[in-house]
């Protein structure tokens, strides 16, 4: 491509008339000091040098020289890759999986830690905590959020919500259905940035429990699948909780609010929380105590250091006005810091898992070295006629860092196709919920800016030192490079060799996490488990009505053909829902937080939660006897390490409304969220002791219990058709789809990254060997006519490329031991040192270096001497 006269500095023409004007002034100059004219010309044309190179260095100061040669550079690139295309696909197969991976886990950690939200000048946006000294990152209470909102001086506005599981009936015809939603305060959206699509948004006044008819916003996924993107939905009345709401707009596609994994149905006024709720479920709370979220939008000119300062002031006098923990302060962080820190194993996670994507990618980048290397051998002579002529060496490196970019973006496209691919599986991945879900894994800007970098990175490591080493000829004896490149080449080798050593140790080892825990009894009944959850208040009953219904469906299910037992408890193992509630030991002073479940006395047959020690709950334990908990062993272990927990006595919450409860038993371990999750303290309540609105029915079936879910959804219908019931489920789809799904996603990535680092270092090995071989082939060819046998070469070129392999071998176990300790906390049932992975690891490995080397070390065999003595 050449560029444009009228762009260019100076046309040709142009240029060799300001040529020809010095050589006039310089001829002219040598007649005035005596010389006669043809000898002043000869004179000037010695001064002045080469003509051609003047005009060359003339044109490479014209501002768009560089473009005009970049341009060439990249279609002479485009010709040689197309010349060699096994050299070209393997290099770009080899970035292209490199920058996959990466880009793949990428995506995972930007919707998990890294994305901002969907909301104008994200930036801007902070998160403001309460913190106490054993608790730093805790809801603020409604209170706190509406003395600090009223005296910022360095937010814009601030905006508090909460969640809230709905029952939502769209027309009267239509069965009452659960949905997710949120509470927000009014001025939510507008400090947000975010416009409804359709209506409007809430007004001030509208943020109160005296509102006389209580709006209602749609999510754009609500509008779409409740309501088939009704266009006249503007208006429209539907009931919440049996309240009337009316629908005043839709929000934009594009805002996904601030919950993960859950999408948002309806949004409703924060102040009109007490009304909507007022019949059932909250009816005798404070609501000024009410946990909110909080998040804020900073001034210009201010920033999330500036509001701490303040807000710590403004916690103090909140501290003075309503006087409570001494010690409760207020944290403001800017929003992806407050995520990461407020999942520090998802971060760690991550982060481990990015650090494996990038050692793929460094295996890639050291193959495609490796490639360059072998091309430059094979390139000595134009490389060495090239600097013949005048070539300088910053040229040549401009030209061959030009092909490896060309191959990089070349992999980019790859990459980022593939990378697709992977994406648009990941964010199938459903979440078992009654309400919407989404894994929000997704392929856009961000990814793509990502994968730029990453192919930044891949074409510096992979082809700065090749094209450094390739351009350093000694022109009086090229073919020395060929000769000593191979050591360096070898380097590469076994580095690729030990990185893949260390991806297939991590692979293994959460391959068979994976595979022993699937198979493993993660501490309660898993197979012939029907489950349903309920929540009568949903359905305007009271507590006391709540209970009635709970022993009828429970008399009226247990009676069912086919139905062995039947149990309530509070709370599903494995469910997306596990709380914490602060638990004291009796003679300790600081709280800690225990996960905990309300149940019946046939809760721990009907899952085969086993009872260790003392007892479980029967009739004699009653609302008005003594409260009695049992604990799991790892909580025995942690509060009464030196003795028995049985007859021990704990306080359960704290404030007024603590209770003192007496540990009558000790219940088996379990997995109560995860299955990679290591053992946690864990406490049955008994329910009649603790009731609770809602609670999850568990029936022990002989048969298939999916089968059961008719009959079961007749029997509670029957009883009472105003409660809305949640999907049945097996507890086999629960440990599947949710328990199991963090060790499954880490067994495929990580398997899949092991896979890649093995293949592309088995390439590796196979194309140095192939080259090696080929470069040695007259060298083979004299040794056999001197009498080498076929099976001492064989032996030969074997052995070089196994010593190769236990090189990278060692290095690798080694590097891999001292590394996965940090993979401990993501392993269940398998430890970070695991013999079986260790050993297995370097037998596959040293089989693949075998095969890879078998080919070439065959073709050296065959050599036909009186051929190869004719070679070159």
């Amino acid at each position: 491509m050449k560029i444009p006269r009228w762009l260019r500095w100076r046309s040709s023409a142009e240029l060799d008339e300001e040529i020809a004007a010095h050589l006039d002034a310089e001829t002219n100059a040598g007649i005035g000091r005596g010389l006669s004219p043809e000898e002043a010309r000869y004179a000037a044309l010695r001064k002045m040098g080469n003509m051609t190179r003047l005009k060359e260095r003339a044109r490479e100061r014209d501002p768009l020289f560089f473009f005009e040669s970049g341009v060439k550079d990249v279609r002479y690139a485009l010709r040689s890759l197309r010349r060699n295309p096994g050299f070209t696909i393997a290099a770009v197969l080899s970035l292209a999986l490199g920058i996959c991976v990466n880009c793949t886990i990428f995506s995972f950690a930007d919707a998990l830690l890294l994305r901002p939200l969907d909301v104008r000048d994200p930036g801007e946006i902070v998160q403001i905590y309460a913190t106490t000294p054993r608790d730093p990152m805790i809801s603020p209470t409604q209170r706190e959020y509406a003395a600090y909102r009223g005296r910022t001086q360095t937010l814009a506005g601030m905006v508090a919500e909460t969640t809230e599981f709905f029952a939502l009936q769209a027309n009267a015809q239509e069965q009452t259905r659960i949905a997710f939603g949120h509470f927000v305060s009014a001025n939510y959206f507008s400090v947000f940035g975010v416009e409804p699509a359709l209506g409007r948004d809430f007004l001030p006044e509208e943020d109160s429990a005296a509102v006389k008819d209580v709006p209602a916003l749609l999510s754009y996924p609500g509008w779409r699948t409740r309501f088939d993107s009704d266009p006249r939905i503007v208006g429209r009345r539907v009931k919440v909780d049996g309240a009337d709401v009316t629908i005043v707009g839709v929000l934009p596609e594009r805002f996904l609010g601030t919950s993960y994994f859950l999408r948002a149905e309806i949004y409703l006024p924060l102040g009109a929380r007490t009304r909507v709720l007022a019949r059932n479920r909250y009816q005798n709370d404070d609501p000024s105590s009410l946990g909110v979220s909080v998040w804020g939008r900073l001034k210009r000119g201010a920033n999330a250091k500036s509001a701490q300062a303040e807000f710590t002031a403004l916690a103090k006098q909140a501290r003075e006005e309503f006087p409570g923990d001494p010690d409760r302060t207020v944290t403001v962080l800017p929003d992806i810091k407050a995520r990461l820190q407020e999942d520090p194993d998802d971060a760690r996670l991550i982060f481990v898992l990015l650090g494996i994507a990038g050692a793929v990618l460094l295996v890639a980048c050291l193959n495609v070295a490796n490639l360059l290397l072998g091309r430059a051998s094979a390139r000595v002579r134009e490389i060495a006629i090239r600097q013949s002529v005048g070539a300088g060496r910053g040229r040549l490196i401009a030209q061959m860092l030009t092909e490896s970019a060309v191959l990089a973006a070349l992999g980019m496209g790859a990459g980022l196709l593939l990378a697709g691919l992977a994406i648009a599986y990941y964010s199938k991945v459903q979440i078992l919920a009654d309400v919407s879900s989404y894994f929000p894994v997704r392929l856009d800007g961000r990814v793509c800016s990502y994968a730029a970098a990453v192919s930044l990175c891949a074409l510096v490591l992979s082809s700065l030192w090749p094209a450094i080493r390739a351009s350093r000829i000694d022109l009086a004896a090229p073919l020395k490079l060929a000769a000593g490149s191979f050591r360096g080449r070898y380097v590469l080798v076994a580095a690729q060799t030990a990185l893949a050593t260390m991806l297939l140790v991590s692979a293994a080892l959460f391959v068979k996490s994976f595979l022993l825990t699937s198979r493993a009894n993660p501490g309660f009944r898993v197979d012939h488990v029907l489950i349903a959850q309920f929540d009568p208040s949903l359905g305007g009953l009271s507590n006391q009505q709540a209970q009635t219904f709970y022993r009828e469906v429970a008399e009226r299910v247990s009676k069912l053909p086919g139905v062995r037992s039947v149990a309530w408890g509070s709370h599903l193992p494995m469910g997306t829902n596990s709380p914490f509630w602060p638990v004291t030991p009796e003679g300790a002073q600081q709280p800690t937080g225990v996960m905990f479940d309300q149940v019946e006395p046939d809760y721990f047959a009907t899952m085969a939660v086993p009872i260790l020690g003392g007892r479980g709950f029967d009739a004699n334990d009653r609302a008005d006897t003594e409260g009695v908990a049992i604990v799991n062993q790892a909580m025995a272990e942690r509060f009464w390490p030196k003795g028995d927990a049985v007859g021990q006595r704990i306080r359960f919450g704290e404030g007024r409304g603590a209770r003192m409860l007496r540990v009558i038993g000790i219940a088996g371990n379990g997995k109560y969220q995860v299955t990679v999750d290591q053992y946690q303290s864990y406490i049955y309540l008994l329910s009649r002791q603790h009731p609770n609105p809602a609670m999850t029915l568990f029936v022990y079936t002989a048969g298939d219990p999916a089968a059961m879910a008719p009959a079961i959804r007749a029997a509670v219908n029957a009883i009472s058709a105003d409660v809305p019931v949640h999907e049945f489920h097996t507890m086999r789809e629960i440990f599947e789809q949710h328990g199991l799904m963090p060790a499954r996603l880490m067994a495929q990535l990580v398997g899949t990254m092991g896979a890649i680092g093995l293949t592309l270092g088995v390439l590796g090995l196979y194309a140095v060997i192939a080259f090696a071989v080929s470069r040695r082939t007259r060298e083979i060819g004299i040794r056999m006519a001197l009498g080498a046998t076929a099976r001492s070469i064989l032996r030969g070129v074997l052995s070089s490329g196994v010593r190769v392999t236990l090189a990278g071998l060692a290095t690798g176990l080694l590097a891999a031991f001292l590394l996965t300790r940090y993979m401990a906390e993501f392993l269940d049932r398998v430890g970070p040192h695991d013999a079986l992975s260790f050993a297995g690891v370097p037998v596959v490995l040293l089989a693949a270096a075998l095969a890879a080397c078998w080919v070439p070390a065959r073709r050296a065999s065959r050599v036909d001497p009186a051929v190869t003595l004719r070679y070159e």
